[in-house]
């Protein structure tokens, strides 16, 4: 291979790690969100309301009474929509083929010399 053809190669892995690692960090902070959402559900299921407190979509609730139980209804209120787990599953299968795609590069600019 030709130096010419090895710094095309390098640039171009180079540049797929990158976007790789780009890709990822978005992936996690995605499944950062996700967490909190399931922390704050798993708070409301086993705090002193439980699930009767629990508001989903539009349902509507006394606000003046939530807030004398010393509440905020923005930690009870949460979107049916977001609460899927196919939707976390793909999540998760898509952080790991990114975190495979993204090691397979490092290994071939490992294989070119470069150190990450």
């Amino acid at each position: 291979m030709s130096e010419q053809e090895q710094d095309c190669l390098l640039g171009r892995v180079t540049r797929e790690y990158s976007d790789a690692s780009k890709e990822l960090a978005a992936l996690e902070v995605s499944l950062e969100k996700q967490r909190e959402l399931y922390a704050r559900l798993v708070k409301c299921l086993s705090g002193p309301g439980e699930p009767k407190d629990i508001l989903f979509d539009n349902e509507r609730i006394d606000i003046e009474a939530f807030a004398l139980m010393g509440r905020k209804e923005s930690d009870y209120r949460f979107i049916s929509e977001h609460i899927n787990g196919a939707k976390l599953k793909a999540l998760c299968a898509e952080i790991r083929e990114k975190r495979a795609v993204r090691e397979s590069l490092a290994a071939q600019l490992a294989k070119l010399g470069v150190s990450l």
